[in-house]
């Protein structure tokens, strides 16, 4: 019987550890992606072009951004296009 609560409390503890650190995880990935943004926003001004490169260089991972985060990579694409003069055709999906 003490054996069957002890692996019943093991079990539990490694699910809530497995939760947590999924989390921490998908949090310090979330912020990871902020700075990047932040980053390409503040080239934006000075460097216009190479902000578009950059942003084409994580375009793939707009699928597994937030809605705040993906809106952020959109305007952030906007107005990287408006400061190197490139023409909007198709930069919204």
């Amino acid at each position: 019987m003490k054996k069957g609560v002890i692996l019943i409390l093991c079990i539990i503890c490694s699910f809530i550890a497995g939760s947590y650190f999924s989390n921490f995880s998908a949090t310090t990935t979330k912020q990871n992606m902020q700075n990047i943004l932040e980053s390409i926003d503040s080239l934006c001004n000075s460097e216009p072009r190479k902000a578009c490169e950059m942003l084409d260089s994580i375009e793939s991972q707009t699928e597994r951004m937030d809605d705040r985060t993906r809106y952020k990579f959109h305007l952030l694409r906007i107005k990287a296009h408006d400061k190197a003069f490139v023409t909007h055709t198709h930069l919204i999906p």
